[in-house]
């Protein structure tokens, strides 16, 4: 059914089930992560980990399960210094269309959901290149050429196709949308995976 291989695509690329290896190649790795439920429009920690400060000790930002509130047009970081629990209780009762929208995959399938946060990473000086991945191979789909990247970013451009072929090999034999980033070093490293879902699958999930 095209709503549950819709859920078995979106599930595949949550972080806590990508083989090591495409985890070890990411530009970010989760500073702390709090169980979650849906709480009328939005939703709300379930379990606090034990570890968690009061405050933030570095700047932070989250991900609902693989979506991040990029999509509402801001990162939403939490400072450091910032107090951790209310500013994470603040996040949740603001989700963005596509973060509920993707939490159904989790939510609908009794599927642990985590809201991760990360490091905040000021991508001002690092370039980004999307690339699909298929059984047919890799395929450029678009760049955003930033700061002093952007000068190395030509050269960049092979070593990202093979690290997207890489990324690939490691994941099922699907079509994917791999994002890469290029460091004003030339470094290339893995920012996020996501699903290229198919028209069905979209209608089932009623954004399309």
């Amino acid at each position: 059914m095209p709503l549950q291989s819709a859920f078995d695509k979106l599930l595949a690329l949550d972080i806590d089930r990508l083989p090591p290896p495409l985890r070890a190649a990411s530009l970010n790795q989760p500073v702390f992560s709090v169980s979650v439920k849906a709480a009328g429009a939005g939703f709300e920690p379930e379990r606090w980990p034990a570890d968690l400060p009061a405050e933030a000790p570095v700047d932070l930002f989250g991900k609902l399960g693989i979506k991040s509130w990029r999509d509402g047009g801001s990162l939403s970081p939490i400072f450091r210094g910032g107090p951790l629990r209310p500013m994470v209780e603040y996040l949740l009762s603001q989700p963005t269309a596509a973060q509920r929208t993707v939490a159904r995959a989790w939510l609908e399938t009794g599927t642990p959901l985590m809201l991760h946060l990360y490091r905040f990473q000021d991508f001002s000086q690092i370039s980004e290149v999307r690339w699909q991945t298929d059984p047919r191979g890799v395929h450029f789909v678009s760049a955003c050429q930033r700061g002093a990247s952007g000068d190395v970013l030509g050269e960049a451009m092979a070593p990202m196709r093979a690290l997207a072929a890489q990324v690939a090999a490691l994941l099922p034999p699907r079509a994917h949308i791999v994002e890469l980033a290029c460091r004003p070093d030339g470094a290339t490293r893995l920012v996020e995976i996501n699903p290229a879902l198919e028209p069905r699958e979209l209608r089932a999930l009623g954004v399309a």
